[in-house]
């Protein structure tokens, strides 16, 4: 049985699910974890796993694809961003562009060792 078959048979309610939804693109650096304890905190009773089973079938389970659904829809829609989506949007960008000269000079040395046998 697989994630996207289990979270159907957990039966999370449409309001649970468009939470975790509406959350993960509202903090898209937070993990299933930290969602879940947060949501609880909300009054959305969901664990960790049932997070990452919204996440998979919204085909949002990493950060990189939450971003990429951020970018879009603030792009479509015209989106105000807080600051921590703008600082997880920059930080990504920089972690794609190589910093400046990227060029390094690595030398190798390799050494290699030999083994003689003396016959008697």
């Amino acid at each position: 049985m697989g994630v996207l078959e289990l979270g159907k048979q957990l039966g999370i309610a449409e309001a649970s699910e468009q939470a975790v939804v509406e959350l993960a693109l509202a903090e898209p650096g937070w993990g299933q974890v930290r969602a879940a304890n947060e949501l609880k905190k909300q009054g959305v009773f969901i664990s960790p796993a049932g997070v990452r089973c919204v996440w998979l079938r919204h085909d949002l389970e990493n950060i990189n694809k939450r971003l990429k659904v951020l970018e879009t829809k603030s792009q479509q829609d015209g989106l105000i961003l807080s600051e921590s989506q703008v600082a997880a949007l920059e930080k990504a960008k920089r972690r794609r562009k190589p910093a400046g000269n990227s060029k390094v000079n690595v030398q190798v040395t390799c050494f290699f060792t030999t083994e003689t046998k003396q016959g008697k």
